[in-house]
């Protein structure tokens, strides 16, 4: 476990093993999605914007630390915010926490972006152009 948190029990809800299907009602709960990474880490380099699309697809705004995959898919400031630093992180807590409309208008944002962005169009589409160009590069 993680004794060191003990501290804090009063303010750290568990939960069970959530299935696939009811994450979305699980992103709902929250007020402010966090995704924080080790940055400059290759595997956290590698990991995807999905923790960002899940929250965003239920309007829920985002604060990730700034692995290329999450300043990918954030717009700074638009869609939710990614840090860097101490400074960073409590700049846009702070924004999220201290401003209702800010906090909602950034989780539409989101939530129509992911909408849009990361729907199955999209993809097909570049999938589209990726098969397209190994098809000319005869591979």
């Amino acid at each position: 476990g993680f004794s060191e948190f003990n501290r804090f029990g009063d303010r750290i809800e568990t939960r069970p093993l959530v299935k696939i299907g009811a994450i979305s009602s699980e992103y709902e709960r929250f007020d402010i999605n966090l995704a924080p990474l080790q940055l400059d880490n290759p595997f956290c380099e590698a990991k995807s914007p999905l923790k960002y699309i899940q929250a965003g697809v239920v309007g829920v705004p985002t604060v990730a630390s700034a692995t290329e995959p999450f300043r990918g898919a954030i717009k700074q400031g638009v869609t939710g915010f990614t840090a860097t630093s101490h400074d960073d992180w409590y700049r846009a807590l702070t924004t999220l926490l201290d401003n209702p409309g800010e906090r909602h208008r950034i989780g539409e944002n989101a939530r129509l972006h992911a909408s849009v962005a990361f729907s199955s169009a999209p993809i097909a589409a570049s999938l589209r152009r990726v098969f397209a160009q190994l098809v000319t590069t005869n591979l």
